[in-house]
């Protein structure tokens, strides 16, 4: 701290005793120690004071860095950052168009002719499928124990 040894400060106190005495050394040693703690004290609220400024100061900052994400548009930025130039949008727009047109023409072909014509041939049914042909790996049991339970027992 102040880099004092014990030869100097029985120095000190050894002069200190011959100037104030020893009868007023006990008063004066008293104040030295309340003078030392208020200015503790005062330099204790001093750091807490620079502490608390600091701390709204980061917090100022903060609220300043969230005001400035609630105001960003992510989807703006990232459309940015994957397509600078636009062209995918460009692209996924003229597929839109292409999926438009044909929404259209399987509703023109589905609906009923409005005009007398004879309606369009419905879409041909997908052939019904045992379902132990269809998946090989999978447990299906014959058909005569189709009315039994899980526990063994049924009617036959």
């Amino acid at each position: 701290m102040l880099d004092i040894g014990w030869s100097e400060m029985a120095l000190i106190a050894l002069v200190v005793i011959v100037v104030i005495g020893p009868k007023d050394l006990p008063k004066v040693l008293r104040a030295v120690g309340q003078f030392t703690a208020k200015a503790r004290s005062m330099a204790r609220e001093f750091q807490n004071s620079l502490d608390d400024i600091a701390r709204e100061a980061e917090v100022a900052d903060l609220k300043q860095d969230i005001s400035k994400l609630a105001q960003l548009d992510i989807r703006e930025e990232i459309e940015n950052k994957v397509d600078p130039e636009g062209e995918l949008r460009k692209s996924i727009g003229g597929m839109s168009e292409v999926a438009r047109d044909i929404e259209k023409s399987a509703e023109d072909a589905l609906k009923p002719a409005a005009d007398g014509a004879p309606a369009p041939a419905a879409l041909p049914e997908a052939p019904a499928t045992d379902i132990a042909s269809a998946d090989p790996e999978r447990k299906v049991p014959p058909a005569s124990q189709a009315g039994t339970t899980a526990t063994g027992g049924g009617e036959r």
